[in-house]
């Protein structure tokens, strides 16, 4: 659900980033300087738009990656706060499940600790794996 969200902002991201570029340049674009007339009666006419639009591109570019930048920042914060919570959580059910229990000693307690945060981490990775975007 993090990663869909942090999607999602690159999805907005890109249409910001788009629609800037295009509503700013199509302003720019056909800007242009026409001297006045000179004794010869001729004019010269300067196009400046298009060297804007290369501005305009830069803009723009930097604009969606400072966005994706943010969502990256956000969705990697939630992921770290939810597997310190999920290992935090693990921890005290096997504390609360092996306390007051005479058969469970705490080298006992710390080995299913172990095992608990073992098999989490390699459910992970492999959740990982099979979610990974292999299209490109």
């Amino acid at each position: 659900m993090i990663n869909d969200d942090r999607m999602s902002a690159y999805s907005a991201a890109d249409w910001k980033s788009k629609m800037a570029y295009h509503v700013i340049g199509s302003a720019v674009t056909p800007l242009y300087f026409t001297t006045p007339a000179g004794a010869a009666g001729a004019t010269v006419s300067i196009a400046f738009g298009d060297a804007l639009q290369r501005s305009v591109d830069t803009w723009a570019w930097t604009l969606g990656n400072n966005m994706k930048a943010e969502a990256d920042a956000t969705a990697n914060a939630g992921i770290a706060e939810y597997y310190l919570d999920a290992n935090h959580q693990m921890r005290l059910m096997v504390d609360s499940w092996a306390d007051g229990r005479a058969d469970i000693d705490e080298d006992t307690k710390s080995g299913l600790k172990n095992a608990i945060l073992n098999g989490h981490d390699r459910g992970a990775n492999t959740t990982q794996k099979y979610l990974t975007d292999t299209t490109n």
